[in-house]
């Protein structure tokens, strides 16, 4: 992705040199950039504090010299296309016209390929991971555990991943892992990261801020931005259920500073988010990987308990995505649909009522409680009409080249024109996030083993010193 293009009273007609450049059919000479806002997160052992910070202001080189003709009929052209899409991640409306621009460059396989999150099966790059990204141009892989034998080897599965899109000129895909703590940690740490409700019962908020921001950095060191967490559901108060100490609490208040702070570590780092399972696992017994399962809460006990994490991490402005639930919620959708296939889930609660405007990915659509729909087309289809951004298919490469192949032929097809708005939307959705990860710049910030290792040793208990920790392993060693 390239630096965005300049902001004065001639930002119109650069644009449209860009575009004419890309065309070949021109020349000018390069231009520099503008100034970025985001959300910048300082962390210190007394407070989080929450900036908008501006970065990158240059300004745009002078006597450029344009040659050709414009065609008026690809300046129109253009211009309809743009303003149909909107920038929901960024504000200044120069960036956006510019990433918009970078954008309209982008072919139909790359734009389809960024509505998903793919995994790869193999344990190091080969031929065979070379094919399938090449085919499919995923716009976010995520990484297991079969795939990390090592840190240092999943760095060098994921720069070799990096090279053929790289060598193909294609915008690079992030990488993400679940690191959540205690039983879901991927990228293994020694040691060992303490479980949700161990971190949530024995640090501080701003502990738990600092410790996410020095897992963020480690996750960093290794080549990957996104973690699936934190895990905003209600836990139980006797740690039973599907999710156990994956949960911070049982009081919607303290999963919600946690989370909030365990966002505010992760941005802070350079990882971005991925809030789950919306709008809420907690209540349901029962492991969606393996069936469909439904949510009996009431609308208002939702409200009250389930939602308030979220809408917390919605008004802290720091950037985040959501993950939603293989659960069907009929107080919210009597339907019976499960979260990801529902619009009135994504399209009239979480877009409308809480207005959030950042990317809303699937839980695996391979998982049993996606099975509503029998084919990985119809699961695909159908979740990305009902609202979500980015369809997770995390196992298998056959059918994860059938939902790609399926997604590219609705969006060429004449008869489905909607199909083009809808994906751009969405792909044109990562696409910004891209360039917020691109531009999080975090300095000279490294990973501390020293304060990752006095923050976790600050969480140990007996039982976990002796091993016994029903989560997961448990590793205090150096």
């Amino acid at each position: 992705m390239k630096i965005p293009s300049p902001t004065n009273k001639f930002s119109s007609l650069v644009r449209l040199v860009q575009l004419a450049v890309r065309a070949r059919l021109f020349a000018i000479a390069p231009f520099a950039t503008t100034s970025l806002s985001f959300t910048q997160i300082t962390i210190s052992r007394s407070k989080v504090t929450l900036t908008n910070a501006a970065s990158l202001k240059v300004t745009p080189t002078t006597g450029t010299k344009v040659l050709g003709v414009w065609l008026l009929s690809f300046m129109f052209s253009f211009n309809s296309w743009a303003s149909a899409l909107e920038c929901q991640l960024i504000s200044d409306p120069n960036i956006c016209s510019s990433l918009k621009e970078e954008f309209s460059t982008t072919e139909p396989e790359t734009r389809v390929g960024n509505v998903f999150m793919i995994g790869v099966s193999q344990k190091a790059f080969n031929l065979e991971t070379k094919k399938l990204i090449e085919e499919i141009r995923p716009g976010q892989i995520i990484f297991f555990g079969r795939n990390i034998s090592s840190p240092e080897r999943a760095f060098i599965y994921t720069r070799k991943i990096q090279e053929v899109f790289r060598s193909r000129g294609w915008p690079r895909p992030i990488f993400a892992i679940d690191q959540e703590g205690g039983s879901v940690v991927r990228l293994r740490m020694k040691p060992h990261l303490p479980s949700a409700a161990q971190m949530a019962s024995t640090l501080s908020t701003k502990e738990i801020a600092e410790l996410a921001e020095q897992v963020g950095l480690y996750m960093r060191n290794y080549g990957f931005q996104i973690n699936l967490a934190p895990v905003l559901d209600i836990g139980t108060p006797d740690k039973s259920g599907f999710l156990k100490t994956r949960a911070f609490g049982v009081d919607p208040e303290v999963v919600s500073e946690v989370g909030i702070s365990w966002t505010a570590g992760m941005w802070s780092s350079g990882v971005f988010s991925y809030a789950k399972h919306f709008p809420g696992h907690g209540s349901v017994e029962g492991d969606s990987h393996r069936k469909e399962l439904v949510s009996n809460r009431s609308k208002d006990d939702l409200q009250i308990k389930d939602l308030s994490p979220f809408k917390s991490i919605f008004r802290s402005t720091i950037p985040s995505g959501v993950m939603v639930a293989h659960i069907a919620y009929p107080s919210i959708d009597e339907s019976g649909l499960a979260a990801g296939y529902s619009k009135n889930i994504l399209q009239n609660l979480l877009r409308q009522d809480l207005g959030f405007k950042g990317i809303v990915i699937t839980d695996d659509l391979l998982m049993g409680g996606a099975s509503k729909y029998k084919t990985i087309e119809e699961r695909v289809e159908n979740s990305l009409l009902a609202g979500v951004s980015v369809a997770m298919v995390a196992w298998s490469p056959k059918e994860q080249l059938r939902a790609f192949k399926h997604v590219l032929k609705l969006y060429n097809s004449n008869n489905k024109p909607a199909w083009k708005t809808l994906v751009d939307t969405e792909a044109f959705r990562l696409y910004q996030l891209k360039f917020l990860l691109q531009r999080n710049l975090i300095g000279t910030k490294k990973f501390d083993f020293k304060t990752y290792k006095e923050l976790v040793y600050k969480t140990a208990t007996q039982r976990q010193v002796a091993g016994r920790e029903k989560n997961g392993p448990v590793d205090l060693s150096d």
